[in-house]
């Protein structure tokens, strides 16, 4: 069993190092960003939910290093920022799309593309 000193040593160690994370930086950032995408989240809240979101990472990541010991922080950092980059282009993929339609209509409405579609 650990000791309070030693448990006290790992959570400020991981607090200090938690800012050299910036894979896990990213991920907390574009799930913020996918949140205000789809409006669970507005503007005002997302730096409170960052906050929150920042938290849990860095308390999840003393709890790894408390009774996973041989998991590396590391190996989570790179894991996040890949995931991360993952989010956020499939973000920009389903953005560009809603774009895109909206770019349709817009013209449309305003007559500068004549529609080819058949209509029954």
């Amino acid at each position: 069993m650990l000791d309070i000193a030693t448990i006290l040593n790992l959570v400020v160690t991981t607090f200090t190092n938690f800012s050299q994370l910036a894979g896990l930086a990213a991920l907390i950032s574009s799930v913020v960003n996918v949140l205000k995408v789809f409006g669970v989240i507005t503007d005002g809240n997302s730096g409170k939910v960052f906050a929150g979101l920042d938290l849990v990472a860095i308390l999840g990541l003393v709890a790894v290093q408390l009774f996973a010991p041989s998991v590396g922080v590391n190996v989570i950092n790179v894991d996040a920022g890949l995931f991360a980059t993952v989010v956020l282009l499939v973000l920009g993929y389903l953005e560009s799309i809603g774009v895109g339609k909206l770019t349709q209509v817009a013209f449309k409405s305003m007559g500068v593309f004549k529609s080819f579609s058949k209509k029954a």
